[in-house]
């Protein structure tokens, strides 16, 4: 089940990518959904997150550059009363961005869709994914910004699941080029709040949208996450791997309690 490159055109969406000119170049910056967009060269503004962690239901943005950004993911909403079996794929990723033929024009990548799951008992060995688009490619080089991974939500009674699910960030220019990690939400119906997992293939940022957030646990693998002054976060538990940063801005009230 694909729903790849499905979302919003190119610098179309809430989260879409932004775009940055110098001497006779263009170039795009990666979207933002779950994860945040990277940037390109001469690019210092980024494109916000949006949407929900527990039941995602959005759209993936697309990168920048009107006729060279990726587009996004889609979005994809399976409500299973039995078993769901995944032993193939179910995707909703972003495209790569592209360049022109004559090289002055670089896109961002498109951030990855969403994908929302519930189910009695979630099984199988495939593969999920709501990445992010890479940034243009050109000369060995990536150039425009790789966009921020999707969100996925797996809401069940029995979890058995052995494939692979990941919602990283594309790659992009430089460090700041990369995209940011998205949102990996599992709860089971007994289960009164749930995990998160930010897990990327390469260190880039996640930020939650303002609100309040209550987790079981909170897994973070070679991604930063920067919590903002408009989030309450409590979390029971919180794992920390490869390079993986939290950063705290302004006075937030922010709780461990375990």
């Amino acid at each position: 089940i694909s729903a790849d490159g499905k979302g919003y055109a190119a610098m179309q969406g809430p989260g879409a990518g932004y775009l940055s000119s110098y001497s006779s170049s263009n170039f795009g910056g990666g979207a933002s959904y779950g994860g945040q967009g990277g940037l390109a060269p001469y690019m210092t503004e980024i494109a916000p997150v949006y949407g929900s962690l527990y039941e995602p239901f959005d759209l993936g943005s697309g990168g920048g550059h009107g006729t060279r950004g990726g587009a996004g993911g889609g979005k994809l909403k399976l409500q299973v009363g039995g078993q769901l079996l995944n032993d193939g794929t179910i995707s909703a990723n972003g495209s790569d961005g592209t360049t022109s033929g004559n090289l002055t024009t670089f896109g961002g990548g498109g951030s990855g869709g969403s994908i929302y799951l519930t189910t009695g008992t979630l099984t199988g060995s495939g593969v999920m994914s709501a990445n992010g688009g890479n940034g243009d490619y050109n000369n060995n080089n990536y150039i425009g910004g790789g966009g921020g991974g999707g969100r996925i939500a797996l809401h069940y009674g029995t979890d058995t699941y052995t494939g692979t699910v990941t919602v990283t960030g594309g790659l992009g220019y430089a460090i700041d080029g990369v995209g940011g990690s998205g949102t990996i939400y599992k709860k089971s119906n007994s289960e009164t709040q749930g995990h998160l997992i930010l897990e990327n293939g390469a260190t880039g940022t996640t930020e939650f949208p303002g609100g309040t957030y209550a987790l079981d646990s909170l897994t973070i693998n070679n991604s930063i996450l920067v919590i903002g002054e408009s989030v309450d976060l409590t979390i029971s538990n919180l794992l920390l791997s490869n390079t993986a940063t939290i950063y705290i801005s302004g006075s937030v009230p922010l709780s461990v309690t375990d």
